[in-house]
């Protein structure tokens, strides 16, 4: 769904900025 990809989009933003496990963990 366009949710599901908007919320891997942020996930992989997050991880470009260092904030690994955090993101992931944060959603």
């Amino acid at each position: 769904s366009a949710a599901r990809v908007a919320g891997t989009s942020r996930y992989w933003s997050g991880i470009a900025r260092g904030a690994g496990p955090a993101a992931r963990s944060a959603g």
